[in-house]
């Protein structure tokens, strides 16, 4: 645990001199010109620990830790034209706020929580939705203490044009001690080898082959991308209450803590990864809500496959760069939601199916791609595609892997981590998946006008899951 005292107090006042890429990324670009009153581009974590986190101490780690490291300069820079960043002085006290839980009064309407949970989850509610001063760094930070049982919260909220989901989870690691070295983690000592000219030929003619073999790869992806992509935004999205008009207000619920241990003995026996389970029960919660809903008359046969969105990480081993580390590298690649599937199990295969469709094509690279492109043409346009193509999405869902391993953060232990995701314009539904040390948990970020509870949402996804696991211990009984 990371204890050293003897490190002189940093001042919570850092200067302009910073060294910082002035021009913002295409991504970056992008998600703060599609941004709406009602969908602002704010990604947010939090982790809740076990004890009270001091914020002297708090202020001074992630000043050193995170601030004056390489990689996070962002977060010392201003917004400026919407397409770059000018280093500016700020003071860490302007951004890191502390708040005792008795000095907060509005609370979520589920009266089945504590009082102090009902207020997180008004709190992060309100939150999502809350601007930033654009005049300062776009990012904040909430120590919000005297938790259930001693605990504390940490909050943390920045614009998406400064980092995605990824860029958050390495910046939470970086901040909790013992210190994680990201630049050891993300790098490694090139091995030295002595090639013979045989050794060089034939490493040549390997790069030729693979050349020719991804340029063939990324020809046929680009063909189905396009064919996939016409064929479903040439129908219309099913009319459920997900496509309601948006209000601007927010609920944000969360499931329970899930052992991931649990999920993957679900995975061996039925198949599909971690990310496909909860996709296939939040379809059956979607699915259970839509036909007990009293908005609209769903039942077995008028009801249809959803659209949803989902942003995927296409970083790989080389863009992981230390002088880099907050920016946008995500695609949205499109699948179905098969709420219309009554079988559970089937619903699973479904989802399966049709990720391990995504994964054999370069569909997710392709997407980020398109996304880059889009970012160059005039903010109209820009719009009215986005407005176009989210019509045709009901929700999105977004995966963030956080660290295997117990964490700290200026002395308090890490109990579980949550993310909530921003759903992009028009859209009301925002699921977000968040692991940490072995356990993970689910939540939903719901826009008051499509009349979804979200903590029944969450209670739906825990039943799935439930019965997934039974039905997959069934089968190891029966094979015993």
């Amino acid at each position: 645990m990371f204890t050293d005292n003897s490190i002189a107090k940093t001042s919570p006042v850092l200067s302009a001199q910073v060294k910082a890429a002035r021009r913002m990324t295409l991504m970056g670009k992008g998600t703060l010109r599609s941004e709406t009153e009602s969908n602002p581009s704010l990604p947010l974590g939090f982790y809740v620990t076990k004890t009270d986190i001091d914020y002297d101490q708090f202020c001074q780690d992630f000043t050193e830790r995170v601030l004056l490291q390489p990689g996070f300069e962002r977060l010392r820079c201003r917004v400026e034209n919407e397409d770059s960043f000018k280093p500016v002085s700020i003071n860490v006290h302007d951004h890191i706020f502390n708040v005792d839980f008795d000095d907060l009064e509005e609370m979520d309407d589920n009266t089945q929580l504590t009082d102090k949970e009902r207020k997180l989850a008004a709190f992060l509610g309100n939150w999502t939705t809350e601007m930033f001063d654009r005049s300062k760094p776009l990012w904040q930070i909430y120590l919000l203490k005297n938790y259930i049982d001693g605990k504390s919260v940490l909050a943390f909220k920045c614009h998406h044009c400064i980092g995605d989901g990824a860029s958050i989870s390495i910046l939470m690691t970086q901040l909790c001690d013992p210190k994680t070295d990201v630049k050891e983690s993300l790098t490694m000592e090139p091995d030295t080898v002595h090639k013979t000219l045989g050794d060089n030929v034939m490493d040549e003619f390997t790069v030729f082959v693979r050349f020719i073999g991804a340029a063939l790869f990324y020809i046929w992806g680009y063909l189905v991308f396009q064919v996939k992509y016409g064929l479903a935004f040439s129908t219309p999205e099913l009319p459920t209450q997900l496509k309601n008009q948006l209000t601007g207000k927010r609920r944000v619920a969360w499931t329970n803590t899930i052992q991931v241990s649990d999920i993957k003995t679900i995975g061996k026996r039925l198949g599909g990864t971690v990310n496909d389970i909860l996709m296939a029960a939040t379809a059956g919660a979607l699915r259970r809500s839509l036909l007990e809903s009293k908005v609209g008359e769903w039942n077995d046969a008028n009801l249809k496959s959803l659209r949803l969105a989902c942003p995927v990480n296409v970083r790989g081993a080389g863009d992981y760069d230390i002088n880099d580390i907050m920016h946008n590298m995500f695609g949205f690649v499109v699948t179905k939601s098969p709420i219309d599937e009554p079988n559970r199990t089937r619903r699973l295969e479904i989802v399966t199916e049709n990720m391990r469709a995504i994964k054999r094509t370069p569909e997710q690279r392709l997407a980020y791609e398109s996304s880059k492109v889009l970012a160059r043409f005039p903010p109209s346009i820009q719009k009215a595609v986005l407005k176009f193509t989210n019509g045709a999405i009901s929700y999105i869902s977004s995966n963030v892997q956080g660290p295997s391993t117990e964490l700290y953060i200026s002395g308090a232990e890490v109990e579980y981590a949550l993310g909530v995701v921003p759903p992009p314009p028009t859209v009301g539904l925002g699921v977000a998946i968040w692991s940490y040390n072995g356990t993970l948990r689910v939540s939903f970020s719901v826009d008051e006008g499509v009349k979804f509870n979200p903590w029944d949402l969450a209670a739906k996804v825990e039943s799935e899951i439930a019965e997934y696991y039974q039905t997959a211990t069934a089968q190891d009984k029966k094979i015993q």
